[in-house]
């Protein structure tokens, strides 16, 4: 590792996993469901990965969009909850996130008007 290397600010995005899923206020939208995206940034040293080239010292995407969809998948009204289950299903299961950022978004939300989406983000 060279000097200029333990400097790196090192991260990780996925960017719009779509999702359809059971989440509004209205009973209608829980058995239905809506399409969201949700888009993280996870922040960890990440330089082990980087020189060993392993899996095992990496933050493994797929396994951060399977927790997306677990949590998306369970009923609930609001997307706030949905957004806090995903930040603690990531935070657990990689003690070695040291922060990021966390957006849930429901697509053509059910108002009135033409909003195109409505947002709700976690940074820590």
């Amino acid at each position: 590792m060279t000097a200029r290397d333990r400097s790196l600010l090192t991260y990780i995005d996925l960017a719009s996993v779509r999702v359809y899923a059971p989440i509004g206020v209205d009973p209608q939208e829980r058995r239905v469901g809506a399409w969201y995206s949700v888009d993280v940034r996870i922040y960890y040293n990440a330089k082990d990965a980087m020189y060993s080239d392993a899996i095992n010292h990496a933050i493994n995407y797929a396994t951060v969009e399977s927790i997306i969809r677990q949590e998306m998948a369970q009923p609930c009204a609001l997307i706030e909850n949905a957004a806090y289950r995903i930040y603690t299903a990531l935070v657990n299961r990689f003690a070695h996130i040291n922060e990021g950022r966390l957006r849930v978004t429901k697509l053509r939300p059910p108002m009135a008007g033409s909003t195109a989406s409505a947002t709700f983000s976690i940074e820590w």
